[in-house]
């Protein structure tokens, strides 16, 4: 789909598509070359560089804290992308439920 923004294409199957959005492409180009920044589009196109080799395991490190950290996450507007709000500042129209009052 076209981000109505930048004119940029995403896929459906790694960003949320906006509600309003009803046009669909089946490929980047075609996507591309709807869009009304088609230049910036195309150039955006992620060229898939794969040798064929798999990456060795990363091990995982990670641990829960079992304690609340503070952090805030929420779905940022225009990527579609759950966001922290430690690394991106929570607009002022988005309520959690720390900021929300419930009746």
């Amino acid at each position: 789909f076209i981000e109505h923004f930048s004119g940029h294409c995403h896929d459906a199957a790694l960003y949320a598509m906006p509600h309003y959005i009803t046009t669909t492409y089946p490929n980047f180009q075609s996507c591309c070359e709807a869009s009304f920044a088609r230049d910036t589009c195309f150039a955006m196109e992620v060229v898939d560089d794969d040798d064929g080799t798999t990456p060795a395991p990363v091990p995982e490190t990670w641990a829960p804290t079992y304690f609340p950290t503070g952090t805030v996450y929420y779905v940022e507007h225009f990527s579609g992308m759950c966001v922290d709000s430690a690394e991106v500042p929570m607009p002022h129209y988005v309520q959690s439920n720390r900021t929300k009052h419930f009746q």
